[in-house]
């Protein structure tokens, strides 16, 4: 069988991630309680409710086998790392049995697809975020559009390579992270402003924090406003080692 170039480097990223991300155990199936109990990641596939198709596929073929598929049903008070891909129209219950998760001892990496939702389904998000999080979200923001304003002005230039870089004539935007390791992560469409009255960013657009890092309880909330996971499916070598750091802390 021939594989395109584009076809083989991105399954040999998907490869090279889940290498990467290969944890001591690991369980597939949610039914068998011993596998459960020795699993190192719980994936919380959140169904339709999940924004970004792409980002759920990312992460799990980041993940490889080394994690555990579960709907918010299933999802214990004491999982040790969960994993939420694009976030979109999540019921208050879901927000509910996750922060019981973090309040623990879970470290929860919460990607949030919620930019991506209606104005009035965004606004609740974002008082479920800060009910139940004590996080804030401010109004999505196009990154596209305004790399591409900013570049066409002075002012422009001070964003530097920190939040973009060139291809042929287009001004990619990225969004640099600080924390757990440095790395310039692309983003594909809109980003989060994200900000709590504890904790610190860990990631930023431009001078805007996009990520960030709190303690809740026993356990750690890692919210995410610029998605990774379509970094991850594109084969993105940074996103991917950034990924495994995340969820090795």
């Amino acid at each position: 069988m021939k594989l395109s170039r584009r076809e083989f480097v991105s399954t040999a990223s998907y490869v090279a991630a889940a290498s990467l991300c290969a944890l001591p155990s690991f369980g597939i199936t949610t039914s068998d309680s011993n596998a459960r109990s020795s699993a190192g990641c719980t994936l919380l596939d959140l169904e339709s409710n999940c924004a970004l198709p792409e980002s759920l596929a990312g992460m799990r073929a980041a993940l490889g086998n080394a994690h555990l598929r579960v709907t918010h049903i299933a999802l214990r008070s004491a999982e040790s790392v969960v994993v939420v891909p694009a976030a979109g129209k999540v019921r208050a219950e879901t927000f509910g049995a996750v922060a019981d998760s973090i309040e623990h001892g879970s470290t929860v990496l919460w990607e949030s697809g919620a930019a991506f939702l209606e104005p009035r389904d965004f606004a609740y998000q974002q008082d479920l975020a800060r009910d139940h999080f004590a996080m804030s979200m401010e109004t999505p923001i196009d990154v596209w559009s305004h790399s591409t304003s900013r570049a066409a002005n002075v002012g422009g230039k001070n964003l530097g390579a920190r939040n973009m870089r060139s291809i042929g004539h287009a001004q990619v935007p990225y969004v640099v992270y600080r924390w757990p390791r440095e790395a310039h992560v692309r983003d594909f469409s809109r980003v989060i402003p994200v900000s709590a009255v504890n904790g610190r960013a860990i990631a930023r657009w431009g001078e805007i924090p996009v990520a960030w890092r709190k303690r809740i309880g026993a356990g750690t909330l890692i919210f995410v406003g610029s998605p990774i996971g379509p970094a991850l499916r594109a084969g993105d070598a940074d996103a991917a080692s950034l990924f495994c750091s995340l969820i090795r802390v």
